[in-house]
């Protein structure tokens, strides 16, 4: 049953077989057989057909929706399990959490599983997730709120936003911050820009958040930055 609906949920997901199978590195065949075992199994129809995609039917999304809480708990036995045999660990973080808050989180996790290697990277979240999704890395610190399809997340905590530098009135420098496409922006971005404080001030985008906060260090203007970047001397 587990395999059953663990391709119903990318289906649910995806709308379709092959787009699920790819998500699930198997055949399409292999897909279907699984749905079809599943529907046997519980006695009734989980997914139709709408057009050229699938959906779930109303039992199906009912099914999915009482199994989907007991199929995150087994998933985290799983995971627990495994940190206790492996001894590599590969994981990912953000380039902005890697310059705060995530190093002293990872020391501290060092600390209580000495035994544990750590193989760190970091990239851009988006980078990060799909890693953590092609099965490169273990896990992912990332930012960001967003649900991310297939992988099972939990938000850790919300850092508070801090403007880095002083501005003068005759001034006319701008609020230096994390580029547009990046998951921070998309997060924050609408709030930021329509924001009382930044009506009269324009933003210029850079390329990392410890960029914009060196920059308002040296005078270029103001950084928008994490509450752990902003208490970072370079």
């Amino acid at each position: 049953m587990l395999d059953g609906l663990r391709a119903l949920i990318a289906i649910d997901k995806s709308g379709t077989v092959s787009e699920a199978a790819v998500h699930l590195r198997l055949t399409q065949s292999a897909v279907s057989k699984r749905v079809q075992a599943l529907e046997t199994e519980v006695g009734y129809q989980v997914v139709e057909r709408d057009g050229r995609r699938l959906r779930l039917t109303s039992a199906g999304i009912d099914l999915l929706s009482r199994a989907k809480p007991l199929l995150v708990e087994i998933e985290g036995l799983k995971f627990s399990n495994k940190l206790h045999e492996i001894r590599v660990f590969s994981i990912g973080i953000s380039d902005s959490i890697a310059s705060s808050w995530g190093p002293a989180v990872l020391r501290r996790a060092i600390n209580l599983m000495p035994d544990l290697k750590l193989e760190v990277h970091v990239h851009r979240s988006t980078l990060v997730i799909e890693n953590v999704k092609l099965g490169r890395y273990d896990l992912g610190l990332v930012t960001g709120h967003s649900p991310v399809g297939g992988l099972i997340s939990t938000t850790l905590g919300t850092e508070e936003m801090v403007l880095l530098g002083k501005r003068k009135r005759s001034e006319n420098k701008p609020v230096l911050t994390i580029e547009t496409a990046s998951a921070t922006w998309r997060e924050i971005g609408a709030a930021a820009t329509t924001h009382p404080q930044f009506q009269d001030k324009r933003f210029e985008y850079v390329e990392s958040f410890a960029a914009a906060a060196q920059m308002a260090r040296e005078g270029f203007g103001q950084a928008l930055v994490p509450t752990g970047m902003a208490s970072l001397r370079v």
